[in-house]
């Protein structure tokens, strides 16, 4: 069995995937997202203004809701990974650019995404604080920006750690699927309150960048395997090979 480490709402067409392909399934409830309904009015304002938006994440898509109908031909919407990219071009006709190889902000950075918008303005949706790789970035390319939150991300592992306990020792469990370094921190503070750390390291973990890679191998985990892209085929292609 996998467990998918994805908010919820996001996590439920992966975990069909899975099982439809012999792969059984089930969400591990590490995170949920708070809306920021201040922060949905202003995001509403500067889609009718803005031509170049950046969406950090699929939640992102889930906080703007009807507000999507905004998004027109006119604007171009950059991304950071596959999984995104596919979610707004199903309900969208705006330009939509993702890194070709890979995903997050080194995959942007390599293939030189934000190059062509040097001088320009960008108005950029995302939760919590905007990542710093992502701001040290726009700024060696000059291009300005403004940043809305739109949602906080909420550690509900520690609220539910009986049941986190209980699925990730499953002796069937094959591995988990990591959607975000956020996430990532917050397994590793579930393991370490269970105080299971040495049960965990060898577990096969899936991860979509390299963030999410580099952050678990800094952390003593070794067995991580990284997908292609964010996509949910490069995550059923891995687990296939694997």
């Amino acid at each position: 069995m996998y467990l998918v480490a994805r908010q919820e709402s996001q996590a439920a067409t992966l975990v069909d995937l899975l099982q439809r392909n012999g792969y059984p399934a089930t969400w591990l409830p590490l995170m949920s997202i708070k809306k920021n309904l201040e922060a949905l009015g202003l995001a509403k304002n500067g889609l009718t203004r803005a031509s170049l938006i950046m969406v950090t994440a699929p939640a992102v898509i889930e906080c703007l809701s009807s507000n999507i109908s905004l998004l027109t031909e006119r604007h171009t919407i950059i991304v950071p990974g596959l999984a995104t990219a596919i979610k707004l071009r199903s309900i969208t006709k705006a330009q939509i650019i993702s890194p070709q190889n890979g995903s997050g902000i080194e995959a942007i950075r390599n293939e030189e995404v934000f190059k062509r918008y040097s001088g320009q303005n960008l108005l950029i949706l995302g939760g919590d604080t905007i990542n710093p790789r992502l701001v040290k970035l726009l700024g060696e390319l000059n291009v300005n920006y403004e940043y809305i939150s739109l949602y906080q991300r909420i550690n509900v592992g520690i609220k539910n750690i009986k049941q986190i306990e209980k699925l990730i020792l499953k002796p069937e469990i094959a591995g988990i699927i990591i959607a975000s370094k956020q996430i990532a921190s917050y397994f590793i503070d579930c393991v370490s309150l269970l105080g299971i750390e040495s049960r965990m390291k060898d577990l096969l973990l899936i991860s979509i960048h390299s963030q999410i890679t580099d952050f678990f191998i800094a952390n003593g985990y070794k067995n991580v395997h990284q997908t292609l892209s964010s996509s949910n085929d490069s995550i059923l292609r891995l687990i296939k090979g694997y």
